[in-house]
């Protein structure tokens, strides 16, 4: 009996559990069912939509002007659709995959202003000191996800 599995073992393929249950339909990158060039692509509505969430500030809200200037920054890269820094191809990227349902966590020193002062994912008002997360705010009608920045 042993030698006739010892035979077997040059064609033997273990299970993959990994690809079972919640991952069923996944297929090794590596395989040749695996998709090269997958369309990974967001369209400029959208792209447009998540920019201004990302800058939208509640009424009444004081936003330091240093921030101000940044948001307004923000807002002329995205109407004019040139000039788009790292820190807005970020906002697009966590507010589109929000869309899409995913929750996003950055946990870190200072991650809601940003190491640099250029991600402003979270603002802080001048007079209350209260926080805000426009992604969270401008976007809750049409996604249950929510960016979570853990200082």
């Amino acid at each position: 009996h042993l030698d006739a599995e010892l035979a077997n073992v040059p064609s033997y393929s273990p299970p993959v559990p990994v690809l079972e249950g919640h991952w069923k339909g996944m297929v090794w990158p590596n395989s040749v069912q695996a998709n090269f060039a997958p369309e990974t692509g967001v369209n400029k509505e959208t792209l447009t939509k998540v920019g201004m969430a990302s800058i939208a500030v509640p009424t009444g809200f004081e936003v330091h002007p240093k921030v101000d200037r940044h948001i307004k920054n923000r807002l002329k890269s995205l109407e004019a659709a040139t000039g788009i820094d790292w820190a807005t191809a970020e906002a697009l990227a966590f507010g589109s995959l929000m869309l899409d349902g995913c929750d996003i966590r950055i946990s870190g020193q200072d991650v809601g202003r940003g190491t640099f002062s250029q991600r402003h994912a979270m603002l802080v008002d001048q007079k209350t000191e209260g926080v805000v997360v426009p992604l969270n705010e401008s976007l809750q009608l049409e996604s249950e996800a929510k960016l979570e920045l853990a200082n």
